[in-house]
Order: structure tokens, then C-alpha cells, then sequence
């Protein structure tokens, strides 16, 4: 929890915004417009400032019809942001190239996708942002995960689980014993 918050502060002062402008952004991202007027209404809304701090930088655009109206629902946010985010959907997708679409439980084949594959990619793309190591780290375990076939939950479960933890214990125990076998023949000459 505190390297995620760490993370976190990381990446607003990489990108000179405030807590409350990344919330903004990601929830105007994900669509969740309900979501925002209930956050804006529970705290500190959006100051005037830092929505003409996101328009000026083109992160978002402003559609109200007076320039004196910030309704939270008529703003857009601009490609400025996506080519932020960009890096991280396109590590979001290569994560959901690699998982198993299928995978045979017995006799029948359970959907291992069946999710809304955008709301999949931004949760992804969102964490990645937050640590830096997630992708590589979920990208192995998957991988040695498929080998062995052995990728038996739904794409979002295995993600929310954060299964790539248990399997990076895994591989560790197995890299040990790699290397005590190694020295183990290596004294043997």
C-alpha cells in the first residue's frame, strides 16, 4: 500500500497534476460520471484553476456552453490524455493477447475473457501506471502460468487476485534450487 502511494505521488508530479486532477481524469476515463459528482460533492471539488490547468495543457476539453458553467459531465478528455496513458493500455493489451481466451475444465470450456475488455484495459493500464513492475512481473507468471496450462481463472479474477505474486514465489523457490543444484555439481568436480 505505501509504494502504491508512493507510485502515485510519482506519477502526478511526473505529470505536474494535482490528486484531485488524476481522480477527475480517470474517473472522466472510465465513464463514471456518477462516480465524479458523488466524489466532487463528498470533497474538495475541482477548482476553477485546475480545470483550465488540464484544458490549457489539452488534457481535457471543455463543452459547456458558458465559459462560468463546470459541469463535470460536459467535459471530454482529449487525446493529451490518452497519450499519457498510452504506454500503459498498450502493455493492458499485450496482457490480454497473451491470456487464454478458453480453458477446458473437465469436458467443457470455460470463457476466460468474458469480461468488458475496455474497462479490463483501463484497470490495468492504471495499475501499471502505479508500479512500474506489475507488467513485467504478471507478463512472466502468465507466461510460465501457460506452459504449464495452468490458467484456469477469468482474466479479471486472476488480475484482482493478483495471481503473478504466488507465481513469482514459485519461480524463486524453483531459481534456488536451480542454483544449489548447480553448485551442488559444480563441487562435484
Amino acid at each position: 500500500m505505501k509504494d502504491d502511494i508512493i507510485e502515485l505521488v510519482n506519477l502526478l508530479l511526473k505529470h505536474r497534476m494535482t490528486a484531485n486532477q488524476f481522480v477527475f481524469l480517470y474517473l472522466k476515463v472510465r465513464q463514471k460520471d456518477e462516480t465524479l459528482y458523488r466524489y466532487l460533492e463528498t470533497t474538495r471539488p475541482l477548482s476553477e484553476k485546475e480545470l483550465h490547468d488540464l484544458e490549457e495543457r489539452g488534457l481535457i476539453i471543455n463543452l459547456n456552453r458558458s465559459a462560468n458553467d463546470y459541469w463535470a459531465d460536459q467535459y471530454h478528455v482529449s487525446e493529451g490524455f490518452a497519450n499519457i496513458i498510452d504506454p500503459y493500455l498498450r502493455m493492458a493489451e499485450d496482457f490480454w493477447n497473451l491470456y487464454p481466451i478458453t480453458q477446458l475444465d473437465g469436458k467443457r470450456k470455460m470463457l476466460l475473457k468474458s469480461v468488458d475488455k475496455i474497462e479490463f484495459l483501463f484497470s490495468y493500464a492504471f495499475a501499471v501506471m502505479l508500479d512500474s513492475q506489475l507488467h513485467l512481473s504478471a507478463m512472466r507468471a502468465l507466461r510460465y502460468l501457460i506452459g504449464k496450462e495452468q490458467v484456469h481463472l477469468r482474466i479479471d479474477h486472476w488480475f484482482e487476485q493478483q495471481k503473478w505474486k504466488s507465481v513469482e514465489s514459485e519461480l524463486a523457490v524453483l531459481r534456488d534450487k536451480a542454483q544449489q543444484t548447480r553448485l551442488h555439481n559444480d563441487s562435484q568436480l
